[in-house]
């Protein structure tokens, strides 16, 4: 409980500096030089990551089976189990619908409401600031 409530802090941190740095640096600095940072910062962790030296452990070794087989044996297993199954057909409703709605919230924003991008990325920010809310002070049940 307790590593799902940190978990949830760091993600409403990052909801919260990330659309309000993006607001402000796309303002000053356009849309396609702040995408190209973007796309640095990717640069940069790929680096970091590729200069971690620790060694991998070797894994144990498995029947030969392609990812395909894995993939539809899994797919199996979701399907079969009512609970599973219900809660993936969830997640993929609530993915398109939540992607459907979150581009039509921006186009909304800027278009209609005449929303400048630092005021967008701070309204969006303020919903961060609810779930920061909400995690830092989430006491779980005994």
């Amino acid at each position: 409980m307790e590593g799902n409530r940190r978990l949830g802090m760091s993600a409403a941190t990052a909801e919260i500096l990330g659309p309000g740095i993006t607001g402000v640096l796309v303002a000053a600095i356009t849309a396609p030089i702040a995408i190209l940072f973007d796309a640095l910062s990717f640069v940069v962790s790929g680096v970091a990551v590729w200069a971690i030296r620790t060694p991998e452990p070797a894994p144990a070794p498995a029947l030969p089976v392609s990812i395909r087989d894995e993939a539809l044996a899994g797919a199996r297993v979701i399907w079969r189990n009512p609970v599973l199954r219900a809660l993936a057909l969830r997640a993929v409703v609530a993915f398109l619908s939540a992607g459907t709605l979150f581009s039509l919230y921006v186009i909304y924003s800027i278009r209609t409401l005449h929303m400048s991008t630092p005021v967008f990325g701070f309204t969006i920010a303020l919903g961060g600031v609810g779930s920061l809310i909400g995690a830092f002070y989430f006491i779980p049940s005994a």
